[in-house]
């Protein structure tokens, strides 16, 4: 099951598929848990949150990917499910193995928005949080932060390709988190969401000629980007905010993202980064 948005000038050209079923955003969730904690003081240390966390890492480490954290799922062994407090315990345990001292690199880390997802939580509940500030004021309703028994209208199950067939592959140990990738969201939701967004002046550079910002990828040209990759799902989305011209691509089948690159061929003036930013996420 895919579908898709093509926008020029700020107007749909060209769809296909449901606009109501909702699929997990994957790494897409990103941009709302950085849209939501934007709202805060980004260079507290996130050691006062957490004891046990190493001082130095900041909020804005975790938002850029400049924290230099493990990735936690190199630690998680389990087939049960972890959620993101799960994963904040997990970095306390092996913050030392870090790949770098905060600030000093890039390197795309799903843990530090779970970090990030937590300090909403203590001070006041996450998904409360998110409702209030980044979703009433769209007018959207029904979106949702997956939990074990919480119902999602209209979610679409994610597939996988086994041999020649394809199968249910909806949930993995690492699908759970809310933080980094839990979030479902329809296409009409998600334009609603795309057509709000401003670019922003918080940027680190990441790799190729890519920047990063608030859960977004910037191309050289200002253009924002990012990918999905989850059990069961793959996505993308590019929006040059200037022309108002862009793509949102959502799959509900795993390793399924050329499409997505066939829509970015649809711009032939635009240099190709969607499958640069894709690499840099895995």
């Amino acid at each position: 099951m895919r579908t898709y948005a093509l926008i020029s000038k700020g107007k749909l050209i060209e769809k296909e598929g449901s606009f109501v079923n909702r699929y997990r955003l994957a790494s897409l969730s990103k941009q709302f848990t950085a849209a939501g904690i934007i709202k805060w003081d980004i260079d507290v240390d996130i050691s006062k949150f957490f004891d046990g966390i190493p001082s130095g890492i900041t909020i804005r480490d975790c938002i850029l990917h400049t924290s230099g954290l493990p990735d936690y799922e190199d630690f998680w062994t389990s087939t049960e499910q972890i959620v993101d407090k799960g994963v904040v315990e997990i970095l306390k345990v092996h913050a030392a193995e870090r790949f770098f001292l905060p600030g000093q690199g890039f390197r795309y880390n799903n843990g530090g928005y779970c970090v990030l997802r937590e300090i909403m939580e203590q001070q006041g509940g996450f998904e409360s949080y998110m409702q209030e500030h980044i979703f009433s004021p769209l007018g959207i309703s029904g979106a949702r932060f997956y939990r074990v028994g919480v119902q999602i209208e209209n979610r679409v199950l994610g597939r996988a390709k086994e041999g020649e067939k394809i199968v249910e592959r909806d949930q993995s140990p690492t699908s759970a988190t809310q933080g980094d990738g839990g979030l479902y969201m329809n296409m009409e939701e998600y334009l609603r969401w795309l057509f709000s967004v401003q670019p922003s002046p918080i940027q680190t550079p990441a790799e190729g000629g890519l920047s990063y910002s608030l859960g977004w990828f910037v191309t050289p040209e200002g253009h924002l980007l990012h990918t999905g990759s989850s059990c069961g799902f793959s996505h993308a989305v590019r929006m040059d905010l200037k022309e108002m011209d862009g793509f949102v691509y959502f799959s509900a089948l795993a390793d399924d993202h050329q499409g997505a690159f066939e829509l970015e061929k649809k711009f032939d003036h635009w240099i190709p980064y969607t499958a640069l930013a894709l690499s840099l996420t895995r």
